[in-house]
């Protein structure tokens, strides 16, 4: 009986490329089973298949079509935006010379602030004229005359009042003025930022369809390698084992009948099947 050969490893390429191949079904698989279209009222998904990688793997296209409806929502808006972004355009082009030098604040209040204290001025007059007229009629019905002590006091009283509202006014006015100056350099600042903020294009992105993305593991190629190894070398072990207890088994028989009366190496070697052994001479 001959002892049991040593078993032949598997070749790595074979066990890793059938591995490969496994994985590769269970990935289309469930890339497929995962790519559902879809229909809604304002659209619909549907998945297309364009070709396959380098692996053979399936690659697909997700395209999305809207409805009648939303695509002509779609087409307006893109319009407006086109239609609000020249003008965006065309207002950049006419401020940008107010923005080529460091703005001087003063002045543009200075001159506003003269501009509202004329419209005051315009305003009030007449009303101060009225005033100052009653109030000599007042005094003189009460026998004050001008130059007098009374008859003037009271008119500088009258004066200093009519100013000192003038001045209030210029002290209010003046600080008015200077944020009007600063709202107006930034005004077309803010009106371009409004506009370019509509007409900024969608997101890429954000609007691209979130498709399945399945994920490929690769061949466990000293895993599969070294357990089909190992299995092979128990087999290999168990037939080792069986083939040397039989063979003890054997000689143990042999170690025996040498020890009888008339038992020669023929006649073992014909219970054992093995040849004949005839002492020389004999």
């Amino acid at each position: 009986m001959s002892a049991p050969k040593v078993p032949k490893p598997a070749s790595p390429q074979s066990v890793a490329a059938s591995q490969m191949g496994i994985n590769q079904a269970a990935l289309t698989g469930t890339q497929s089973a995962q790519q559902t279209g879809q229909a809604t009222p304002y659209g619909g998904l549907q998945y297309i298949q364009t070709g396959v990688d380098a692996n053979g793997v399936p690659q697909f296209t997700a395209i999305s079509q809207l409805s009648p409806e939303q695509q002509a929502i779609l087409g307006n808006l893109q319009g407006t935006q086109q239609t609000l972004g020249d003008t965006g355009n065309a207002l950049s082009t006419a401020a940008s010379g107010m923005y080529q030098q460091p703005p001087d604040f003063s002045e543009t209040a200075g001159t506003q602030t003269k501009i509202n204290m004329d419209r005051q001025l315009a305003y009030l007059t007449p009303y101060f004229t009225q005033q100052g007229e009653q109030l000599d009629n007042q005094l003189r019905n009460q026998g004050l005359v001008p130059g007098s002590q009374a008859y003037d006091r009271a008119m500088r009283t009258m004066q200093d009042n009519q100013n000192q509202s003038i001045m209030k006014f210029l002290n209010d006015t003046q600080g008015q003025s200077f944020q009007q100056a600063v709202t107006q350099f930034e005004q077309p600042l803010k009106t371009l930022g409004g506009i370019f903020g509509l007409t900024q294009p969608a997101s890429l992105p954000s609007n691209l369809i979130n498709t399945p993305k399945p994920a490929l593991a690769g061949a466990d190629f000293v895993g599969a390698n070294t357990a089909y190894n190992q299995a092979q070398m128990q087999v290999y072990q168990a037939k080792l084992a069986q083939h040397n207890a039989m063979m003890q088994g054997i000689f143990g028989i042999a170690s025996t009948a040498m020890g009888m009366p008339g038992m020669t190496m023929g006649s073992i070697g014909g219970m054992t099947g093995a040849p004949s052994m005839t002492p020389m001479g004999v």
